[in-house]
């Protein structure tokens, strides 16, 4: 490899180096991503990202916050596999195959809310805020 082009290959890695906390605070902020993860310094101003997950039945009268204990042990053990992965990933994973081995669980309901949500840091106030996203599903949507 020349000099020239070794010396604008460092020049590049240099560039991306300096760039990448930027692009990190962006990517983490947009997508809720875990702070801690992919090679970011915000994870230094930041709690660590604990996602919990509810899940409400929705009939045409009511509504009923389901107990974890109220559900199946492998039901509960793919719900803590998406949590963690949800606590790196962000909003870049929705709960689409936990609601669907929900409704396998569950042949009886039709229309469920998964409410995600966790602490984050607000950069205006500085203070903890609780963050919640509500994902609406029903059961028509996975079936063939």
């Amino acid at each position: 490899m020349k000099t020239s082009t070794k010396f604008r290959l460092a020049v590049l890695i240099c560039a991306v180096y300096m760039v990448w906390p930027l692009i990190h605070r962006w990517v983490v902020a947009a997508w809720d991503m875990n702070p801690w993860r992919f090679g970011g310094f915000a994870m230094y101003a930041t709690p660590p990202a604990m996602h919990t997950m509810t899940i409400t039945e929705v009939r045409e009268d009511r509504r009923a916050i389901v107990p974890d204990g109220d559900l199946p042990a492998k039901f509960q053990e793919r719900k803590l596999r998406y949590l963690i992965r949800r606590g790196v990933l962000g909003r870049l994973l929705p709960p689409n195959a936990t609601a669907k081995a929900y409704f396998d669980v569950r042949p009886g309901m039709s229309h469920i809310e998964v409410s995600m949500a966790r602490d984050v840091l607000d950069a205006t106030s500085a203070r903890i805020k609780r963050s919640e996203t509500i994902y609406k599903y029903d059961r028509k949507r996975f079936e063939p």
